[in-house]
């Protein structure tokens, strides 16, 4: 509940999200009036901890005032990371309108978190009130669907060996990657990652120095995109 000694200040709230792209085209007024309304609530998680899982979630929108969550997806036998989210993102939006039962990703507190939920209920009414909000809800969920796409295509369509020559073209010239997480988010296991550079390595197209890895020939790397 808001107002409790561990929870985020409604100010902190109100000012955070008078910045987000979506909240931000109400009033000061406005804010304040979602802010105490009984049908909006925030919450503290801890690092690790999860916020909606397939089978637990609310219907509401949740927006990070402090902290990082991560969104990811079943993959096979390991979660796939989607995305990761820092404070002013939201999240949720999937949770509102639909009639599933069921939530499409599970989504983590990467570090302690916390995080502000509008209803269902409450959301519904800012939108029908509020054409400007709406175009702003409209636009966001045009993003998230070209996002999507995106990653659909790098994670499925593309192929193990282009999604890590992708990832070695737009990093910095020596990166120094977390396996673990790379592999998540390449959609692969740790095992495949390091055959894979292995692969790459004896064809010229990266050499590694201890954690680094150098990119050696930046066009046969773009060939295979």
């Amino acid at each position: 509940t808001l107002g409790d000694d561990n929870m985020p200040d409604k100010n902190r709230i109100v000012c955070l999200l008078k910045e987000s792209f979506l909240f931000g085209v109400l009033t000061e007024g406005e804010l304040q009036e979602i802010v105490t309304d009984g049908r909006s609530s925030a919450a503290v998680y801890h690092a690790g901890e999860s916020i909606y899982t397939d089978k637990s979630f609310k219907k509401a929108l949740g927006t990070v005032i402090s902290g990082r969550v991560s969104i990811y997806r079943a993959g096979n036998g390991s979660r796939v990371l989607l995305n990761k989210i820092e404070a002013g993102g939201i999240f949720g939006a999937a949770s509102l309108f639909g009639a599933s039962d069921l939530y499409v990703t599970g989504i983590f507190a990467e570090t302690d978190a916390e995080i502000f939920f509008v209803s269902g209920e409450l959301f519904e009414e800012i939108v029908s009130a509020n054409s400007a909000f709406a175009l702003a809800y409209i636009r966001f969920l045009s993003d998230r669907i070209r996002f999507l796409n995106r990653r659909i295509s790098e994670l499925s369509a593309s192929g193990a060996e282009r999604r890590f020559a992708k990832y070695l073209s737009e990093c910095k010239k020596n990166p120094a990657p977390n396996m673990k997480q790379l592999a998540s988010f390449l959609g692969i296991g740790r095992a495949s990652l390091y055959r894979m550079i292995d692969s790459f390595t004896e064809n010229g197209l990266i050499e590694k120095d201890g954690k680094e890895i150098i990119i050696k020939n930046p066009e046969a790397l773009k060939k295979l995109l």
